[in-house]
């Protein structure tokens, strides 16, 4: 792929990110307080409409595609790592042995370890790999599965379990952990870019 794809790809990506921060800044500057499962509902959305964009008949080019496959991975990596960091382990403490609600937690860990699979898997591929598409579609229809797994029987029972206040306390740390890890990939894919464009001119003047 030329230098100028890439550039464009990383900085397509980036702002995908990006929108997600005027999400979370929005949600701090306004004052409400969203509790953990309505913020992870939305970001559940927000999947379905990339994987949507991604997986329509429309034809896009190889550039347009990669964007949007690099903007779902991004979206889907963050929230499993606010769930894994913050949701599960406050519901497995809350859970016995041999429970349903302790039985969906870790199948909740083993999904999550099934998508992390295909997403380094996907990170890998180059060029107009052929089987880009149909692995997006299986990451997609695991994701699918996952998302309905939680929203009618783990989200309710952390609900339970956990109480209003706390999953209000769980979703300020969403928040905060979103926002720091939103900067923090900004600032790589900047120095990246950066690095990318100095390498570039350095080939130019030689």
């Amino acid at each position: 792929m030329a230098f100028k794809d890439t550039l464009a790809e990383v900085v397509n990506a980036a702002k995908a990110i990006i929108t997600d921060d005027g999400f979370v800044n929005e949600r701090l500057a306004e004052g409400s307080e969203p509790n953990a499962i309505e913020i992870l509902k939305e970001d559940h959305r927000r999947v379905e409409a990339l994987f949507k964009e991604i997986l329509s008949e429309k034809s896009n080019s190889l550039m347009q595609q990669r964007s949007k496959i690099a903007a779902v991975l991004a979206e889907l990596t963050l929230h499993a790592k606010v769930e894994e960091t913050l949701l599960y382990p406050a519901v497995y403490k809350k859970t016995s042995s041999d429970t349903k609600p302790r039985l969906e937690v870790l199948e909740a860990f083993e999904e999550h370890g099934s998508m992390k699979e295909l997403i380094k898997k996907l990170k890998k591929l180059t060029g107009r790999d052929e089987s880009r598409k149909a692995k997006v579609k299986v990451l997609s229809e695991i994701t699918e599965h996952h998302v309905k797994e939680e929203e009618s029987t783990f989200f309710p029972d952390a609900q339970k379990l956990l109480g209003e206040e706390k999953l209000r306390e769980i979703g300020r740390a969403i928040l905060k952990l979103k926002s720091r890890s939103i900067r923090s990939a900004a600032g790589k894919r900047t120095r990246k870019t950066g690095a990318k464009k100095a390498t570039a001119k350095s080939r130019m003047h030689r």
